[in-house]
């Protein structure tokens, strides 16, 4: 995992990614490097792009989200959905990245509190 200075963080244009691959500029999503893998977020959050989605393909309103979420606006929440819509690709990679690294966690055994069953 490369090590980032905060400092060179913050002066790094947002749209460049880890590989040296631009992002694509939006209003309420960028990438940083560093912050959750690299992956999309809405700006100025850990907030993962994928997570929304995720949320969305459950059911779960807009206007739920932000209030489960109050620093962020429903403008913004609309923005992750919109960005999914234009480049779902990347937030499909993220995905399936968290999905793949939960199923070695689970496959390892790996003791996790609170998890319901044993084995």
């Amino acid at each position: 995992m490369a090590a980032y200075n905060l400092a060179e963080v913050w002066q790094m244009d947002a749209t460049t990614r880890k590989d040296g691959s631009s992002a694509p500029q939006n209003r309420y999503v960028h990438e940083v490097p560093g912050v959750c893998g690299g992956y999309p977020v809405i700006r100025n959050t850990r907030i993962a792009v994928s997570l929304i989605v995720e949320f969305s393909r459950e059911g779960v309103t807009v206007e739920q989200m932000a209030k489960w979420y109050p620093h962020i606006t429903p403008e913004a929440i609309r923005g992750a959905l919109d960005y999914y819509a234009q480049y779902p690709e990347r937030v499909d990679e993220d995905i399936e990245r968290q999905e793949q690294a939960w199923a070695e966690i689970i496959e390892r055994n790996v003791p996790i509190q609170g998890r319901p069953w044993q084995g």
